[in-house]
């Protein structure tokens, strides 16, 4: 046996190559990582911004309102209701949304707004009742007289957020139990005088019956004359008879859409629904909006420090906010956002 050549001992070794195999690792992750965002782009069907709102429902989008979580004010252990942070935090940026919207609210057409309006969704815990809580307190603090109406019978919340009694309430008057001026309750006497409560009542077995009455009728046609708007917090659209009998007697329903959440076939079928009934839609309102995570609040509402502070108290902010009570501009004569129902034959 004779030794052509001695064996060398590598320098290095041949398998495994971290560097080769971290290149790999980081491509392959890239690619896989940005294929599964647009998956889930593609596969996401729920409506996020103002374009998917005109794209599939083709109606207009009246405001976009961030994710109001509860907050603490100077007192101790003292919690801030997301319902009344129009109140307990009026230079926030959600206190700022809601303002925005009821300004949009004011331009849906020449006339102005209507006087009664509807708040509902396609399905619950959109946060419709607190869309209508806060809307009726940024209308009473124009001076506005408000009366704001809890007509969801099946799960009645207004008396929960202003911590009042369920009874008496609405199912009493139109039981014939007791007259319409003692189910009418200030709730907000100090700050907002002019907001006016008419909690649900006892739950009744038959809610269809009572809110399909002319006592109900009779209600909203007194109101109309004692107070400039009658905000109503309404049921789900979707599954109840509730809300079409309801629409009959208002004069315009706003649509609380969760944004990122609702599937825009369910928002659609809701929206397309209430038109069938000939009800007046006045337009969408995104709740719960990802202010971090959504392009079109971020654009809209990026300067939230404006005000010097974001999310504190008003005793912690110097000065007075300038558009609590104050008079909104002129408005312009534009063109109606509502989508009118469709004209049906003779």
């Amino acid at each position: 046996i004779h030794v052509l050549d001695s064996a060398q001992v590598p320098l290095q070794p041949f398998t495994p190559k971290p560097a080769v195999n971290l290149m790999l690792a980081v491509l392959v992750g890239l690619a896989g990582g940005v294929g599964l965002a647009f998956l889930q782009e593609y596969l996401d069907s729920s409506i996020k911004t103002p374009e998917d709102v005109e794209r599939h429902l083709g109606l207009a989008t009246l405001g976009a309102v961030p994710m109001l979580r509860p907050g603490r004010n100077q007192q101790p252990k003292a919690e801030i209701a997301p319902e009344l942070i129009a109140i307990d935090q009026p230079k926030s940026v959600g206190a700022e949304a809601l303002r925005t919207l009821r300004a949009a609210l004011f331009l849906t057409t020449a006339a102005g707004p209507p006087r009664r309006i509807l708040v509902t969704s396609a399905r619950p815990e959109e946060g419709k009742t607190c869309i209508a809580v806060n809307l009726a307190i940024t209308l009473a603090q124009m001076g506005k007289r408000v009366v704001l109406i809890d007509a969801d019978l099946r799960r009645p919340r207004l008396h929960r957020v202003f911590k009042r009694e369920i009874s008496p309430g609405l199912t009493s008057f139109l039981t014939g139990h007791v007259d319409l001026p003692s189910i009418i309750t200030p709730v907000l006497p100090d700050s907002v005088p002019t907001l006016d409560l008419i909690a649900s009542g006892p739950v009744p077995p038959n809610p269809v019956e009572l809110i399909d009455s002319r006592e109900m009728r009779c209600v909203l046609d007194e109101l109309e004359r004692t107070h400039d708007f009658i905000i109503t917090d309404a049921p789900p659209s979707l599954g109840f008879a509730d809300v079409p009998l309801l629409s009959r007697e208002m004069g315009g329903i706003l649509l609380t859409v969760k944004c990122g959440d609702t599937p825009r076939k369910l928002v659609k079928q809701a929206a397309d629904y209430l038109i069938r009934l000939r009800a007046k839609v006045l337009g969408v309102i995104l709740n719960k909006v990802d202010e971090k995570g959504n392009g079109y609040y971020y654009s809209y509402y990026s300067y939230s420090g404006y005000y010097g502070y974001s999310g504190q108290s008003e005793d912690q902010a110097d000065g007075d906010d300038p558009t609590l009570g104050g008079r909104l501009p002129a408005r312009r004569h534009e063109p109606s956002t509502t989508r009118e129902p469709p004209s049906q034959p003779v």
